[in-house]
């Protein structure tokens, strides 16, 4: 209910922004038959061109309700909605197989009131529906380690490579959650060869069709995504490595290149709608950005782990957080929203160290390993990229079933006491 009434109330009537527009056009559009084109917003340039700026589950998830609304935006904002609950009941699911039915109830209360997933359910963006993905190759990793069969495999398999097409830091967590999966199940001898053999090319259907497109339709070679080059050059450049902007993103950075050598920098191009990068390919400007970004951290090495800081102290909301959630403005995020967000997770804290420390004593250490471990790629990703509030779409996940078993730990302890 708290979801739909942000929508339809906070929500309503707002215009679809920035990446949202992407995903909604591109995803009406493959429902017309125009498979993963650059869609009619933003880079003008790159319209009508086979695009990989963002890997594909989103905008075909979205599809056939773009299809059947025109892309309306309060139909795409409900979908993902309905999408939320999903990883509510995800998260209680999860609680549930690790620490039992108090921990399932705490953590889905605490996941239906999180401001952080509400937040990011009334947006049209990667992270609502690449945590349902996440959280369900997690649960089917646990029971594939307890009772490995050939259903489970392909199912695992297929939710890991769903995995690494919905976002591209995914492909850092696919392999330990197959991990977790795979190697359990042999410590407790009921995996054999075929069967893991089986789980992995699963995993690597849906990603290698991708990666075998992308190969055919880009000059570069390109995995899940070419972002990776316009997220990095817009990162490494004097205006965000120092002064008040130190830690964000900006567009800013693209004053220093002018890749169709007709004398106008792409900033100024890019801003004025007219083309800044000639005959070259996305892949070909992702790579040309990366390569110098690359550059710029190399010469800049000595004041990475400071950036970095301040990058990871951005993400969590502690350092200059109006600047955060104004960014997050051009992405339809509420900044409002966003300082109760930032409160309540910061609050959630202590509980998941308690919910921590729970699941280490009872020997749920691999599990443990495994939500830890999603955190972590959420503070790299900071520290690599820059300290957007989206990109901690896994911590925030992590530190909800930690504190539900933090919650319900205390509760038996109060209760016992």
């Amino acid at each position: 209910m708290l979801r739909l009434a942000f929508v339809l109330v906070a929500k309503r009537g707002d215009p679809l922004a920035g990446d949202e527009l992407f995903y909604s056009n591109q995803a009406f559009e493959l429902t017309r038959g125009k498979w993963y084109l650059w869609p009619n917003t933003l880079l003008q340039s790159f319209v009508g061109h086979p695009t990989a700026a963002h890997p594909p589950l989103t905008s075909t998830m979205l599809a056939p309700v773009a299809g059947l609304t025109g892309a309306a935006p309060l139909a795409l904002r409900l979908a993902m909605v309905l999408l939320g609950v999903v990883v509510v009941l995800l998260i209680g699911r999860l609680a549930l197989e690790i620490a039992g039915p108090r921990a399932s109830t705490a953590a889905a209360g605490l996941a239906a009131v999180a401001a952080p997933l509400v937040l990011s359910d009334g947006s049209v963006m990667s992270e609502t529906p690449s945590i349902v993905v996440l959280l369900g190759a997690t649960l089917v990793a646990l029971r594939f380690r307890r009772d490995p069969s050939v259903r489970l495999a392909v199912a695992l398999g297929a939710l890991v490579g769903l995995m690494m097409l919905g976002r591209s830091e995914f492909v850092i967590l696919a392999p330990i959650v197959m991990a977790v999966a795979i190697l359990g199940a042999w410590r407790a001898g009921r995996a054999t060869i075929a069967l893991s053999a089986l789980t992995v090319g699963a995993a690597l259907v849906l990603p290698g069709a991708w990666v075998f497109r992308n190969a055919a339709v880009f000059a570069e070679p390109t995995f899940t995504s070419s972002q990776d080059g316009f997220t990095l050059i817009g990162s490494y450049c004097d205006d965000v490595w120092d002064g008040p902007g130190v830690g964000l993103w900006t567009l800013g950075c693209l004053r220093e290149f002018d890749l169709d050598n007709d004398g106008t920098d792409d900033l100024t191009e890019l801003l004025g709608d007219t083309d800044p990068y000639g005959a070259l390919d996305e892949s070909q400007v992702a790579a040309a950005y990366r390569e110098r970004a690359v550059e710029y951290a190399k010469d800049h090495r000595g004041d990475l782990p400071r950036v970095a800081s301040f990058r990871v102290l951005r993400m969590l909301g502690w350092y200059h957080p109006s600047d955060t959630l104004q960014y997050g403005t051009g992405e339809g995020r509420q900044p409002w929203l966003g300082w109760i967000a930032i409160v309540e997770m910061t609050l959630l804290l202590p509980l998941a160290a308690v919910g921590a420390v729970t699941l280490y004593r009872r020997r749920q250490r691999t599990v443990l390993g495994l939500l830890l471990a999603q955190m972590a790629l959420a503070i790299a990703m900071a520290a690599i990229v820059y300290g957007l509030w989206r990109f901690r779409s896994t911590f925030d996940v992590s530190v909800l079933v930690l504190a539900g078993v933090g919650l319900a730990t205390l509760a038996e302890r109060s209760r016992l006491g």
